[in-house]
């Protein structure tokens, strides 16, 4: 996977959700949570390369995805 995309992913489109899930009380931020949540998960299908693998392939590399960085993930939210 390209590090710079990585990165951006990382570090800006699932930081931006986080920051507005701290500031505001949930029943304002869900539904663009949920929206931006699966938006990043189909980013992160296409930086990795998942569409030829078989779902519960995809579905392990989402969850390490997750993981914390020193846990070997992405610190991607789930």
């Amino acid at each position: 996977m390209d590090k710079l995309r990585s990165h951006l992913m990382r570090v800006i489109a699932s930081a931006i959700p986080a920051h507005w899930m701290r500031m505001m009380t949930p029943h304002v931020t869900a539904a663009a949570a949920a929206a931006v949540g699966a938006r990043i998960e189909e980013s992160f299908a296409s930086l990795a390369d998942l569409a030829h693998s078989p779902p519960e392939r995809r579905a392990l590399s989402r969850s390490v995805a997750s993981l914390r960085i020193r846990e070997g993930g992405l610190r991607w939210p789930r």
